[in-house]
């Protein structure tokens, strides 16, 4: 049995998961929300090459959230919790990807 904290984190894990898909959808131009994670990641990664790294630690989360969605068999009953170090990294990627950084601050300075 899952204690309230885990199962916290799974619904927590799972809006991330919803919203970062959707960031992606909007970022590729996709006109339906029935784009799947993996296409969704490769068009993006065409756009934006730099975001590799996070873009196969996505398609292992939407492997981990199709076990969590897809698996159970009975209410409450998980396969796995995500870790506390998986969801920070889930959250941080959602951030960027909603309110990506702007050049202007990163490089202006005087000259």
């Amino acid at each position: 049995m899952l204690s309230k904290e885990e199962r916290d984190r799974i619904e927590r894990f799972e809006t991330l998961f919803n919203s970062v898909h959707r960031c992606l959808r909007m970022a590729v131009g996709a006109v339906d929300d029935h784009m799947p994670l993996p296409e969704a990641v490769t068009r993006y990664v065409r756009i934006h090459p730099f975001w590799s790294a996070d873009s196969e630690f996505m398609r292992q989360i939407g492997r981990l959230r199709n076990t969590l969605v897809h698996e159970r068999t009975t209410p409450g009953d998980y396969l796995a919790v995500p870790a506390p170090k998986i969801m920070q990294r889930l959250e941080r990627i959602q951030r960027e990807l909603a309110d990506p950084p702007r050049a202007i601050p990163i490089f202006k300075r005087d000259v």
